[in-house]
């Protein structure tokens, strides 16, 4: 498993979310300088409040991406894990999941996927520490861990 290669993937897709956060928080505000009073004043208070709400909630998700994007860097590439924690990449009969931020699901060449999750994430903290051959029971599933890298 090409550890690197399942990081930059995941690198990759924070920044796309992160640079599609700046467009749209862009476009927000090009609209909302766009906006012009008319006699229907009502109508234009309602719009300039629906776009600083939206411009708020993409402010949130951009802040929880930057976030991502520092997790990410704290992951020591070249170390060998034995053990789950964060920066593990963990073959389960259940999945592949790399232990470093709540990213979600990320395609790999030949369509292979992995799941990026949270160290606070329920199917982390219970495999947190175990090494392979050990399993854990998640959400009433038994995970066993195949292999760690």
């Amino acid at each position: 498993m090409n550890k690197k290669l399942i990081h930059n993937a995941c690198l990759a897709l924070t920044e796309q979310r992160i640079r599609q956060c700046q467009s749209i928080l862009a476009n927000i505000n090009d609209s909302n300088h766009g906006e012009t009073k008319s006699s229907a004043g009502d109508k234009f208070e309602t719009s300039r409040e629906m776009l600083k709400q939206e411009a708020e909630k993409i402010d949130r998700q951009l802040q929880i991406l930057i976030i991502q994007k520092k997790e990410l860097s704290l992951v020591e590439l070249d170390e060998v894990y034995q053990k789950v924690k964060l920066g593990s990449i963990v073959v389960t009969n259940n999945g592949t999941f790399y232990i470093v931020s709540a990213i979600g699901k990320v395609t790999l060449g030949e369509g292979k996927q992995i799941f990026a999750i949270s160290t606070k994430s329920p199917m982390a903290v219970k495999l947190w520490g175990l090494g392979i051959g050990e399993n854990a029971v998640v959400n009433n599933r038994e995970i066993s861990i195949l292999e760690i890298y």
